[in-house]
């Protein structure tokens, strides 16, 4: 345990001293943010971590090389340029309202993303939290869940997660923009009402509540790029997505309840919070002693994920591998960190280059982004995208373009052309 409390407090003076120097440049920058939320599994992943273990040795010395690699990269970018102008550039502009020159033809996608989401939910033969509001779940929650997207009827996630999960609640933000700049707030306040729950029962339909919070989350960052909001009305706006969250672990959990003493609530609550800071660790250092013992992947494993994004074709079959592994059927996939992804494709020591590889890009992006013009499209697309960036520290690269950055390009082209 000695290892393991030294290692955290290496990290968490690294992390700290990597925050406070770019704590003037983290307006939605995913520079910053990525650092952030890569220690939720890193710190967590350090607790558990067991020395005994060659996989864990290796993990260990793989986070701090990752950690090392992001933070010298970034230091040195901005130090070199004159990033932390344009940040005060950019926070100095008005925001443009370019939706009403390109409104027809968002709407016409708008539509598009509607019918394929609601066509999705026709053919997979149910929507879990309509189908729950209604009274009319037939299987339990956990049960319907699982049927939902661990079967054959998640049908073509690929490309429906791209309209369904990221183009549709990019468009709902920027018409809810639109509204709130032109000071309509009457028809803001009845688009807001309308679009929360239609945006509820189409991310979370499926019963996986990821989709949704990647949404908040992608609108949080959109909203710190175009205005200027205080703290009350994020709080606001986040509140009751916070309790619709602990009411669906409510159900998921409910066929639990009977082999507990903890209130039902509580218990709902604990388990958000372990999901968050327990399992994703437990199950990315799981899966590096299993990983360890198979051949090198040399990156097969990734383009068998890519290949799985075309629509009827499988793809990599990993993840369900090391569930079962661990839980003793394939009803399920294992959640393993970014890193150990890394590890099992690629070896330990390309990881420097990676991920030098990957701050480069996520810096270079953001760059592009302050030195064009503040409008509300733009800048809710780079929101989105900086938010997705900033939490890939799970999966492989296919994990990445498949929670939304692949629609997200798409909408940065069709803007390009719009214009």
């Amino acid at each position: 345990m000695i290892i393991n409390y030294f290692s955290i407090l290496i990290y968490i003076i690294i992390m700290i001293g990597y925050i406070c120097l770019m704590r003037s440049a983290s307006l939605s920058n995913p520079c910053f943010w990525h650092i952030v939320f890569s220690s939720i599994i890193s710190i967590g992943c350090l607790v558990l971590i067991d020395v005994s273990y060659l996989a864990d040795r290796i993990l260990l010395f793989a986070i701090f090389l990752s950690l090392i690699s992001l933070v010298s990269t970034w230091v040195f970018l901005f130090s070199k340029s004159r990033i932390h102008s344009s940040i005060k550039s950019y926070q100095s502009k008005l925001v443009f309202d370019d939706i009403p020159v390109i409104k027809k033809r968002l709407v016409v996608l708008f539509l598009i993303s509607l019918i394929i989401s609601i066509s999705y939910y026709i053919a997979a033969g149910q929507n879990i939290i309509f189908s729950m509001a209604l009274g009319s779940l037939g299987d339990d929650y956990a049960t319907a869940r699982l049927a939902m997207y661990s079967s054959d009827r998640y049908l073509f996630p690929g490309v429906v997660n791209q309209f369904k999960n990221t183009i549709l609640p990019v468009l709902l933000y920027s018409f809810g923009a639109h509204l709130y700049i032109k000071k309509e707030f009457s028809k803001f306040k009845l688009f807001v009402l309308a679009s929360m729950p239609l945006m509820i029962i189409l991310l979370m339909g499926t019963g996986q509540r990821a989709f949704l919070a990647y949404a908040i989350g992608g609108m949080l960052f959109s909203t710190y790029l175009c205005f200027k909001p205080k703290f009350r009305y994020i709080l606001a706006f986040c509140s009751p997505f916070i309790a619709l969250f602990t009411v669906v672990t409510f159900f998921y959990k409910s066929h639990q309840f009977s082999d507990i003493d903890t209130h039902p609530l509580l218990f709902s609550i604990q388990s958000v919070l372990e999901r968050i800071f327990l399992i994703e660790q437990e199950e990315t250092i799981h899966s590096l002693r299993y990983l360890l013992h198979l051949p090198d992947s040399f990156f097969s494993d990734w383009l068998l994920q890519l290949v799985g994004l075309i629509p009827g074709v499988s793809g990599s079959n990993l993840p369900h591998e090391v569930f079962y592994e661990f839980h003793g059927t394939t009803r399920g996939m294992a959640g393993f960190s970014t890193l150990v992804s890394v590890l099992h494709n690629a070896g330990f020591w390309p990881i420097p280059l990676i991920y030098c590889v990957f701050a480069c890009l996520i810096f270079f992006l953001y760059r592009r982004f302050l030195n064009g013009p503040k409008t509300i499209f733009r800048s809710t697309i780079y929101g989105f995208s900086f938010f997705h960036l900033s939490i890939f520290v799970t999966g492989g690269p296919s994990t990445l373009l498949n929670n939304g950055l692949l629609g997200l390009m798409f909408l940065l082209v069709y803007r390009k052309l719009l214009f």
